[in-house]
């Protein structure tokens, strides 16, 4: 995992204004630096050492990198160069196939075992002249997920994949900024934009436009067996976990005690890993009582963070300046992961895995059953994909910063393009047989046929947050530490989740949002206002200091 930046301009300015994003998301990638900068490429192991080999150097494009060194070795450093030196490219995710789109490429000269040096190649092998018709000709042969940018010395192109797991934003200014974290750019512009998933951000002859660039397949239903569910899935699921874990000797899991994350723990034990679950909670939270059986139960090595509101308290600021948002959905979601994340980083684990997304492949949370009874199966199967779509901006573009916070990289194997279309066959019955039963009924089939104890392959759905009793802890840290009735209304805080969507109250109370209130303000945190960028021209402003405006209402 790294963090791609870029700035471009319609004529020469100082690349100080690509080290300055740089600077706020080194933490994405601790490893290597690298900047190009209208042909010359300058790469270092220091960010202050880069910074001091361009000293007063000026460019109308210029793109920078932080790695993270995952796959490749040291010799991958990016940007990366197509054969003939013209496109260089800088890349932030794994392309899960690139081995096999390797073998295909004749008459390129590759320098390194690295998918991000495969990815440059092939947009070389489909560029005529036009950048942006490369890439999109390029995207629908990846798997994996990433976003990317790449130049010809005239346009820049930036593209990101389609379930949106890997982020980019940007500026609607001249000179136009993008990067892989929002917080990079406020203080520049108090406009943010979001390059939705699938989608291009082309940047050619002073023109900036937002294209269509790949799309998740629409499968038919044609899967209407529970043999032939199982079966199908089986195979998909060892498919999605053997592709994400090549290379994988001793890995890190998010483990909640919950039917995803322990069938996600039991395949990696399956496969001969040295497995540790990283869980975190009060001690008599149900979740760490589950944790702690299942480790008993199946032999796993486990981490237990224990959740109290000193730690909490400590950490919430860090927390919100990281996800950037304050809002108590995410803000509850995001403490275990967080939390447990720093201890997997502190055990020098770089690769983590999370089971997010069965919940909206399998129809796992309440309220889907509820639009079961009322719509019936067919508008459950769309509601689904509502949520898939998305899924970006509910979850996993916080994860993406919790995760990378701590420069781990967080793998998704239920987010694998393979599995999703082989869940999305289904007959939405195979799921959620009836208005009275318990979601993902073909998952939880499954993780009991693999092993997993049934007291959790058939137990019952609890968030995260919930499990871990992040609520109550929240709201001791809020008694301990408020120190008045703050203007805590919902629409003073920046949050999202599905839980607004079905209208589900997410158990908030004026105490906790008054508490999230308090500590973005009192800490000086910004929260970008993100919109998504509408497809088409984007219209530009020119580029002037903008007032960072923390939260609306100020």
């Amino acid at each position: 995992m790294c963090s791609i930046v870029g700035c471009v301009a319609s004529e020469s300015s100082s690349v100080e204004e690509t080290l300055f994003l740089l600077r706020h998301t080194r933490h994405r990638g601790p490893d290597a630096v690298g900047l190009y900068a209208d042909g010359e490429v300058i790469q270092d192991v220091r960010l202050e050492g880069l910074a001091a080999r361009v000293q007063g150097q000026k460019a109308r494009i210029s793109l920078g990198h932080c790695r993270l060194e995952i796959v490749g070795g040291p010799a991958a450093r990016q940007p990366m160069a197509s054969c003939d030196g013209r496109l260089r490219l800088i890349h932030n995710g794994e392309i899960y196939n690139y081995q096999e789109l390797r073998a295909l490429l004749k008459g390129h000269r590759l320098q390194t075992r690295s998918d991000s040096e495969v990815l440059v190649h092939l947009i070389e092998t489909y560029y005529r002249g036009d950048l942006a018709e490369a890439v999109q000709a390029v995207l629908p042969l990846l798997d994996g997920m990433y976003a990317f940018a790449v130049t010809d010395g005239q346009a820049v192109v930036v593209a990101r994949d389609p379930f949106g797991k890997k982020p980019v934003y940007f500026t609607p200014t001249w000179p136009v900024r993008f990067a892989s974290e929002a917080k990079a750019l406020v203080a520049h512009t108090s406009s943010v934009l979001r390059l939705p998933p699938g989608h291009l951000l082309v940047i050619q002859e002073n023109e900036v436009q937002v294209r269509q660039g790949v799309t998740l397949e629409r499968p038919p239903i044609n899967i209407q067996e529970e043999s032939e569910a199982l079966e199908a899935y089986a195979d998909a699921f060892d498919q999605a976990i053997a592709k994400r874990t090549i290379g994988q000797r001793r890995v890190a899991v998010l483990l909640s005690g919950g039917v995803d994350s322990t069938l996600l723990a039991k395949a990696l034990v399956d496969r001969g890993l040295e497995v540790t679950g990283y869980c975190v909670g009060q001690p008599e939270a149900s979740d760490v009582q589950l944790v702690k059986r299942l480790a008993r139960t199946l032999g796993l090595s486990v981490h237990v963070t224990e959740l109290t509101p000193e730690l909490v308290a400590a950490e919430l600021p860090e927390i919100i300046r990281a996800i950037e948002m304050n809002g108590p959905v995410q803000v509850g979601a995001a403490i275990p992961m967080y939390l447990a994340t720093k201890a997997a980083a502190r055990d020098g684990h770089r690769v983590l895995y999370s089971g997010q997304a069965a919940d909206e492949l399998f129809a796992g949370y309440d309220w889907y059953r509820e639009v079961l009874q009322r719509e019936g199966p067919l508008a459950l199967h769309a509601r689904l994909w509502e949520d898939i779509d998305a899924l970006y901006v509910d979850t996993l573009e916080r994860e993406d910063r919790t995760s990378m916070a701590h420069s781990v990289e967080l793998r998704a194997p239920f987010l694998d393009r393979d599995l999703l279309r082989v869940a999305m066959r289904m007959d939405p019955r195979l799921k959620l047989p009836d208005a009275r039963a318990e979601g993902k009924w073909i998952h939880r089939r499954l993780a009991a046929r693999r092993g997993v104890p049934e007291w959790i392959a058939f137990g019952a759905k609890v968030r995260a947050q919930d499990g871990a009793s992040v609520g109550d802890v929240l709201e001791e840290v809020a008694r301990q530490n408020l120190r008045s009735a703050l203007p805590g209304k919902r629409e003073m805080l920046c949050d999202y989740g599905s839980n607004y969507r079905y209208g589900v109250d997410p158990d908030s109370s004026p105490a906790i949002a008054s508490l999230l209130y308090q500590v973005t303000r009192t800490h000086r945190i910004a929260i970008p206002r993100v919109q998504d960028a509408r497809p088409g021209s984007v219209s530009l402003t020119r580029d002037r200091k903008a007032r960072v405006v923390a939260l609306t209402g100020n």
